[in-house]
C-alpha cells in the first residue's frame, strides 16, 4: 500500500522570437554564426524558458547541418546537430535554456536566422515502473492562449540512458492539442510523461497523480 504519487508540471512560454539568437546573416562552413539577436546577452542567447531552437533558412540548406551548443533545463551542457531546412524552419528535438554557439557544417545557400519557436516541453517526469495496475491521472489548468499536449514515452531510462545523447520517442496521449482546462488518464505502463506547449503564449500547470494502492511484489 502507499499514498498516491503526485507531481506538478508547469510550463510558461512567451511569444517566439525567430531571430532572437541570430539575426539574418549568411553562414560560413565551420564558422559560428554571430549571435546578435534580441535575446543575446554577453554573447549567449538566454530564453524565457527551456524551449526548442529554430533555424530558418532562406535557401536550401538540407545538405548541411547546424551544431547547436548550449545548456538544458538544469544548466548542463547540451549539444544537438540539426539538419537544415529549405525555405523553412528546422527545429531541435531538445529544449535549450541557452544557446552559446551555432555552427554550420557548410556554407548556407542564402541567409539564415536563429531563435526560439512556439514549442517547449517540461523535463520528463519518471513514473513508478512497478505500480500495478498502472493508473495515472492528469488535471491541466490553462492561463493565456496556448495549445498543449501531454506526451508519454516507453523508452528505457536505465543508467545507460543519457539525456545529452539520447532523445526519447514521445507519443501524444488522449490529451493532445488541448486549449482549455482538461483532465485525462493513462492506463498503459509508460516510463515517462511530459507537458508540451505546441503554440501560443501563457502557462499550463499539470497535476499528475499516480495511484500506488496496489503494487507487484
Amino acid at each position: 500500500m502507499g499514498a498516491p504519487y503526485q507531481k506538478t508540471l508547469t510550463l510558461s512560454l512567451v511569444a517566439a522570437v525567430v531571430n532572437g539568437a541570430a539575426q539574418s546573416q549568411s553562414g560560413t562552413a565551420a564558422t559560428p554564426l554571430t549571435l546578435n539577436g534580441s535575446l543575446v546577452t554577453g554573447g549567449v542567447a538566454v530564453f524565457d524558458a527551456p524551449r526548442r531552437v529554430g533555424i530558418t533558412s532562406g535557401g536550401n540548406d538540407t545538405g548541411i547541418t547546424f551544431t547547436i551548443v548550449g545548456t538544458d533545463y538544469f544548466g548542463r551542457p547540451q549539444t544537438e546537430v540539426l539538419t537544415g531546412a529549405s525555405g523553412a524552419t528546422a527545429q531541435t528535438l531538445r529544449d535549450f535554456a541557452t544557446v552559446k554557439s551555432i555552427t554550420p557544417s557548410g556554407n548556407t545557400a542564402s541567409t539564415v536566422t536563429a531563435g526560439t519557436t512556439t514549442v517547449g516541453s517540461t523535463p520528463p517526469h519518471v513514473l513508478d515502473a512497478i505500480a500495478n495496475p498502472t493508473s495515472v491521472s492528469f488535471a491541466n489548468i490553462v492561463s493565456g492562449v496556448v495549445n498543449y499536449t501531454i506526451e508519454e514515452t516507453f523508452d528505457d531510462f536505465s543508467p545507460a540512458w543519457n539525456v545529452n545523447t539520447t532523445v526519447p520517442t514521445w507519443f501524444a496521449t488522449g490529451m493532445a492539442s488541448q486549449s482549455a482546462n482538461s483532465t485525462g488518464s493513462l492506463t498503459e505502463p509508460a516510463t515517462m510523461v511530459r507537458l508540451t506547449i505546441n503554440s501560443g503564449t501563457g502557462t499550463v500547470t499539470t497535476r499528475c497523480i499516480q495511484g500506488l494502492a496496489a503494487r507487484t511484489a
